[in-house]
């Protein structure tokens, strides 16, 4: 039996993933797969989990440019 796996269409980075009870942060890889960041901790409100998720791409992207 195959495990379901999501397709994810975006480009490597940090996004904010609704699940039951909340908002988690994840990482979604050069292959499409993702990772939990925090260890899955859950965000009641979606714009905690957005502003997260943009704090950690803005660095990501600093240390693009920057490196």
């Amino acid at each position: 039996m195959t495990t379901p796996r999501t397709i994810n269409t975006q480009k490597p980075g940090y996004r904010a993933q609704k699940t039951v009870g909340g908002w988690v942060v994840i990482f979604v890889n050069e292959d499409r797969s993702t990772r939990n960041v925090d260890g899955g901790k859950l965000h009641k409100n979606r714009q905690n989990a957005y502003k997260k998720a943009k704090r950690l791409n803005d660095g990501l992207l600093a240390q693009e440019v920057g490196g």
